[in-house]
């Protein structure tokens, strides 16, 4: 029994009556695995699945990531996890009817002086930085290359009070998103300045925190007090590096 991104209240859904609702070309049973109900709900993951009207099973339960060692399909169809790098979902549902009226994407050069700054200060935090192709309206996400059990090991041990690494994933970046236009922009305009690191390193851990993997939410915190006060410091009169 799951809750997923269609059901409502304390209603459930199980994997017959998922199958029985998929869309226009659905091949395979999409799933999110997160910490509780609201952070599946807001997982930058769904962002292409919600535009096209893809319903996305919320893996929520501290079992659930065990289960996934025993359940890699159902009646034919694939089990996906929708953080996996390669899943492709153009050709699937509804064709979203405001697509024409998205923002332009950052042009290829802006976007490897961007891509190229991540890369530099994120260093082996990640495998590599790169555009998405689905995301809409989150700036980032965290793609895993792993498939099978290998991409669910830090969860199980986690689970079990094990010693556990965090997985290194693929850091995608929304070129069409407002906050990664504004950034290039500063990077253009003042590349020393000390806000653009500072927002490097949140838009990382943001999608760590996202993923519900982040080590140590708590030290974002001086972080962001230094984002919130350069933010202000038009009115304020401060400096962003005081």
């Amino acid at each position: 029994l799951f809750r997923s991104s269609t059901t409502q209240g304390d209603d459930v859904t199980i994997l017959g009556e998922y199958a029985g609702r998929m869309v226009r070309g659905q091949q395979e049973i999409y799933y999110v695995v997160a910490d509780d109900e609201g952070s599946a709900a807001r997982s930058p993951h769904l962002d292409p699945f919600r535009r096209r009207g893809i319903e996305v099973l919320y893996f929520t339960d501290p079992v659930d990531a065990v289960m996934l060692l025993g359940l890699s399909e159902y009646e034919g169809y694939k089990l996906r996890s929708v953080d996996e790098a390669d899943i492709d979902v153009s050709d699937v549902g509804e064709t979203p009817a405001d697509q024409e009226n998205q923002s332009h994407p950052l042009d290829t050069d802006h976007f490897d002086v961007l891509r190229q700054r991540f890369s530099d200060l994120l260093g082996d935090r990640v495998q590599e930085v790169r555009s998405s192709q689905t995301l809409v309206d989150n700036p980032a996400r965290l793609v895993s290359s792993d498939t099978g059990v290998q991409r669910q090991m830090f969860r199980i041990n986690r689970l079990l009070d094990r010693d556990y690494e965090l997985p290194v994933k693929i850091l995608e970046l929304n070129l069409r998103h407002p906050l990664l236009h504004n950034l290039s922009h500063l990077l253009a305009e003042r590349p020393s300045d000390p806000l653009i690191d500072l927002i490097v390193h949140q838009v990382f851990e943001t999608a760590l925190l996202q993923d519900g993997i982040h080590p140590d939410p708590a030290s974002m915190a001086q972080r962001l007090t230094q984002i919130m006060q350069a933010a202000t410091r038009s009115a304020g009169g401060d400096d962003a590096s005081e």
